[in-house]
């Protein structure tokens, strides 16, 4: 029963829905909005007003670019800033920010190129203003220039470093600030410029920091310009300050220390070269003051680079001389540059000042240490060549023996004389032969301090007579 009755309500609502349908399909509906309808679309049993048609399906769909609202008879295009992409569009579309649309029925919107940038709806882009940039198409605002760098114009992709010599630290700038003077960017795109450090200045162009050259210093920091050291003086290494010429340079102008050269020295301000005086010598230059000749050797000439030794027979003791001394006599010096003169040896005797070779003593002379000139053996004694003493030879025991005889003949005659005669004394004249003797002029001789009597010889029976002391060598 309950199934019936659910079968017979689905019956009568059928029936009522076709005989609805088929009241309809004559009559007059609206477009729908993309659509629109016109008195001219064919299908309409009768004329329907504008935006009307008998059957929905007859109304025709919007091309891009264009919409239209419900029971439209028309298409409207969309404007500028606006777009449709698609048929049947019911309405229009803004452009997105960064891109644009500048005619009307755009069917889509171009992307702003670089260096420019839109908003919403935009009909054109616009340039990035100086300080700012946009890198890449369709952007929908400008970027600001970072510290470092830069932008001058407009409508730029990128901005620019800033130069060597300049910086900036800010955001958007449209330009750089030049480095102050004692300061500098050495390299492009700096946000600040640095200062010099002491001893160094900046140079022209702001791009670096130079060291002072030599004679100039800085003992501040961020200094554009050097100071000028004092004469005589020089800047120190790291060219913070000034230190005074080594001893044997100088500096007469502003700069660095000049050496001296050979056989001269600075004076005291370091202003000028000095010869060094005779007595003294350089041997190189910037070898510093001139230095005294040492013992045995002598300058006689100033702004002399070297000294010389003093030849045999000379010497000197003492330091920074002009001269050599000779040896005096009864002393010799055999090599060149002595300090001290040598004693003649035994057995040889040095007879002038500025002996360099002793002189062998003669026959029947001697010549002790120190010797003078030869001495004459005494009385029966004799030596040979070389000797530094006399003996006693042959004719000493000749002279012995002879006066024995002498004195045995002398005890004979006297007691012969002595005897009793009977007659008559009778006397025997013995005569004895003269002896030979050596004469004697009774000099006396000192020889290293001792007194000797005897005659000097120079083994011819000359006497001999010590000269006085010779010139001072002072060189060739």
């Amino acid at each position: 029963m309950h199934s019936a009755i659910l079968l017979l309500v689905s019956v009568a609502a059928a029936a009522f829905l076709v005989v609805s349908v088929s009241a309809d399909v004559d009559a007059c509906v609206p477009c729908v909005n993309g659509t629109y309808g016109n008195s001219s679309i064919q299908g309409c049993t009768d004329p329907c007003q504008p935006g009307y048609c008998d059957r929905r399906e007859l109304c025709v769909k919007c091309p891009a670019g264009y919409f239209s609202p419900a029971a439209a008879s028309k298409c409207t295009a969309c404007g500028p800033g606006k777009y449709s992409p698609d048929e049947g569009s019911q309405r229009c579309l803004s452009c997105k920010a960064g891109t644009f649309s500048h005619s009307p029925a755009s069917k889509s919107c171009h992307n702003c190129s670089q260096g420019t940038y839109s908003g919403e709806g935009a009909t054109e882009c616009k340039s990035c203003s100086p300080g700012t940039y946009a890198d890449h198409g369709g952007s929908k605002k400008c970027e600001l220039c970072q510290p470092g760098f830069y932008q001058n114009l407009y409508g730029q992709a990128k901005c620019f470093m800033c130069e060597r010599g300049t910086c900036q630290n800010q955001t958007g700038k449209a330009s750089c600030d030049p480095c102050k003077d004692g300061y500098v960017a050495s390299s492009p795109g700096s946000r600040v410029c640095n200062p010099c450090a002491k001893g160094y200045f900046s140079n022209k162009d702001h791009t670096s920091c130079d060291m002072c050259p030599d004679g100039y210093y800085t003992d501040e920091i961020a200094s554009s310009k050097c100071k000028a050291c004092d004469l005589g003086h020089t800047s120190t290494d790291d060219h913070k300050g000034c230190v005074a010429c080594k001893n044997g340079t100088i500096a007469p102008v502003v700069g660095s220390c000049q050496p001296c050269r050979q056989g001269y020295s600075s004076n005291d301000e370091h202003t000028e070269c000095e010869p060094c005086p005779a007595g003294q010598f350089q041997p190189e230059p910037n070898c510093g003051v001139c230095r005294d000749c040492g013992v045995g050797e002598y300058s006689n000439a100033s702004a002399s680079p070297i000294c010389y030794s003093c030849p045999a027979g000379w010497y000197q003791d003492k330091q920074g001389q002009t001269s050599c001394i000779h040896c005096p006599p009864g002393k010799y010096s055999s090599t060149t540059h002595m300090m001290t003169c040598e004693k003649c040896p035994v057995g040889s005797y040095c007879p002038s000042p500025g002996t360099s070779k002793p002189t062998l003593c003669p026959v029947d002379c001697m010549c002790p240490e120190g010797t003078q000139s030869p001495i004459r053996c005494p009385l029966l004694q004799s030596s040979p060549e070389g000797s530094g003493s006399c003996k006693f030879g042959t004719l000493f025991f000749v002279v012995i023996g002879s006066a024995c005889g002498v004195f045995v003949i002398f005890v004979i005659v006297i007691v012969v004389a002595c005897r009793p005669r009977k007659k008559e004394n009778t006397y025997v004249q013995v005569s004895t032969p003269p002896l030979s003797q050596k004469t004697t002029s009774g000099a006396r001789v000192v020889v290293d301090g001792d007194v000797i009597d005897a005659d000097r010889c120079d083994g011819l029976g000359n006497s001999v007579i010590p000269e006085d002391d010779g010139p001072v060598y002072t060189g060739l």
